[in-house]
């Protein structure tokens, strides 16, 4: 199974890295329109947090994603640095099934700990006390937080695709996502739902 990127994965990662990029600047006008200070001031500690979340991946991405893209290339062995090259293209089904199970599991450990040491529950309490009501804190926050959960343990999808040079459906997926995310929140923003709608769009986003 040879990986090769075409132009369109050129295309695609360049569109999708752009939309990253830029989804929080479209959004902004909305947040601004829509929210109060407070509640935007409290979005903005939501996206903080979420970003500290993140850095409990440590990195794995690109290791498993050079992994796969190894056995997807014909390895039959995996080692601490580098791999055995086998001299056919077919993929060893029981280390490749392996190796995504250990992915998995991996996503899965650091997802939990990412919810057992986080400590963003008791901050964003604290921040808002009086001056946003707590069950619209309460229900904002524990979505956000929840969605960044899960959004932390399906990292190891995003490596399983790009390790399988599946770069343009990785990126589709990316800019759909983020397009989703913008038409939810402002969806949610008309409808009033304020800082609970800006939740409902990012939990749009993850799923």
């Amino acid at each position: 199974m040879k990986i090769k990127a075409s132009r369109k994965d050129v295309a695609w990662n360049a569109a999708g890295t752009a939309v990253s990029m830029s989804s929080n600047f479209i959004l902004l006008p909305f947040l601004i329109r829509f929210l109060s200070p407070d509640e935007l001031g409290l979005w903005y500690a939501y996206l903080a947090i979420g970003g500290l979340v993140t850095l409990f991946e440590f990195g794995f991405s690109p290791t498993f994603s050079r992994s796969i893209s190894y056995l997807w290339s014909g390895a039959r062995r995996l080692r601490s640095e580098g791999c055995d090259i086998a001299d056919c293209d077919v993929v060893d089904r029981g280390q490749f099934a392996c190796l995504l199970a250990v992915c998995r599991d991996v996503y899965r450990r650091i997802s939990f700990i990412a919810l057992v040491l986080s400590v963003g529950t008791g901050y964003v309490a604290f921040i808002s006390f009086s001056a946003i009501p707590i069950e619209l804190m309460l229900g904002s926050w524990l979505l956000f937080a929840f969605s960044s959960l899960v959004n932390l343990y399906y990292l190891y999808y995003s490596a399983l695709l790009r390790g399988l040079g599946k770069i343009e459906s990785d990126n589709k997926i990316k800019v759909v996502a983020r397009a989703l995310q913008l038409a939810t929140s402002v969806a949610f923003f008309v409808a009033g739902l304020g800082l609970l709608g800006a939740s409902l769009g990012y939990f749009a986003y993850v799923v």
